[in-house]
């Protein structure tokens, strides 16, 4: 996915934003206000059909094959990447490289065993070595240093993130030597999974706050994911998310828009049973994204954030254990203008097009 595929137009006034940031900025704006622009999906027409998953994705990734000289898959052991490699290796797509990232920079052992790069991505991609034997695999380590680099290049990086609040460990992604930004490489992230709801006929769209970020500064990162730029694929994703609903005799209340919305999109990629049998190949480290902290009643939005996340939370207390105190976490800690960010928090979500599976 490349940055300059996502936009947000003024409903209003036809106006274009390239970020985020700039439509929380403008005085009484609304996320209704806005639609978010996927150029790749603007001018597909969805249909309801029926049709197979599992040779949808072969055939994505072929195109993709014979489009490129290099393809990069950014392995995390998590459901979406996992779902790509289990399709590769099924359809014998060859990978030129893998790269699974260690974000821990800590030593200690508690941070390296609640690592899910370490814990789960690893552990299984050396299971499969002999699969993998014409693949590159790499485990780059983010250091104390090289975000020190980055946060001192990119001191306003929180403005360019398409989440409501600023994360990290996600500027693992944007580590220059890591080759993210070649342009002459396919570095392949993942899929995403769309809303997906009935409202006289089957529709979905897409939430920007959910929409996986790739990149966390202004810099164009030509990061592709399936959802996003392949549109034919999209539509048999989620006709298979729609067969499932179907078998709901309630599906047109249990499944309408008030419901869904509310609803991890995670929630629609478990009702496809392809999706359920792959996810269930790999097992290993699942850090939980959330704890039950109880901050104090006065504690401050960066505070309330740093408690109720739980990398975070583990980041914090790894310094603690380490007795280190790294330039980067202050950078995080005291120069992004919570304040704002707390405001991006509140401003909600801002829905993409909507779109129709047509009969």
């Amino acid at each position: 996915m490349n940055i300059k595929q996502l936009s947000y137009r003024n409903k209003n006034n036809h106006d274009v934003h390239d970020f985020r940031h700039q439509i929380v900025d403008i005085e009484n704006a609304a996320p209704h206000d806005f639609v978010l622009k996927i150029s790749t999906l603007y001018d597909h027409k969805f249909q309801r059909r029926s049709c197979n998953l599992n040779s949808a994705t072969a055939h994505a990734l072929e195109k993709l094959r014979k489009k490129h000289d290099t393809i990069r898959l950014w392995y995390s052991g998590g459901q979406d990447s996992h779902f790509l490699l289990h399709h590769f290796l099924l359809n014998k797509i060859h990978i030129d490289e893998i790269y699974t990232v260690i974000k821990t920079p800590c030593k200690n052992p508690l941070s390296l065993s609640l690592d899910e790069g370490l814990g789960s991505a690893k552990p299984f991609l050396e299971s499969i070595a002999d699969q993998l034997s014409s693949t590159k695999v790499c485990y780059p380590r983010v250091t104390h240093e090289e975000l020190n680099k980055f946060f001192l290049e990119n001191p306003d990086y929180w403005r360019y993130n398409t989440s409501a609040w600023p994360n990290p460990w996600f500027t693992c992604n944007c580590i220059s030597h890591w080759t993210v930004d070649q342009t002459d490489v396919c570095n392949l992230s993942g899929i995403e999974t769309p809303h997906v709801y009935w409202d006289g006929v089957w529709k979905f769209c897409f939430i920007d706050l959910l929409v996986n970020e790739q990149h966390v500064n202004k810099q164009c990162t030509p990061v592709r994911n399936l959802s996003l730029d392949d549109p034919e694929w999209l539509e048999v994703y989620v006709n298979n998310i729609v067969d499932q609903m179907e078998l709901y005799p309630d599906y047109r209340t249990r499944f309408s828009w008030d419901k869904q919305i509310k609803k991890s999109t995670k929630v629609f990629q478990r009702l496809v049973p392809e999706m359920q049998y792959i996810n269930g190949l790999i097992s290993g480290v699942r850090v939980p994204k959330w704890i039950d902290g109880s901050p104090p009643t006065d504690a401050s939005f960066a505070e309330k954030i740093l408690f109720k996340n739980f990398r975070s939370f583990e980041y914090l207390q790894s310094m603690k254990i380490e007795n280190e105190h790294p330039w980067w976490l202050d950078q995080w800690r005291n120069n992004i203008d919570w304040v704002w960010v707390e405001k991006c928090q509140n401003f909600g979500g801002v829905a993409s097009d909507h779109w129709v599976l047509n009969d």
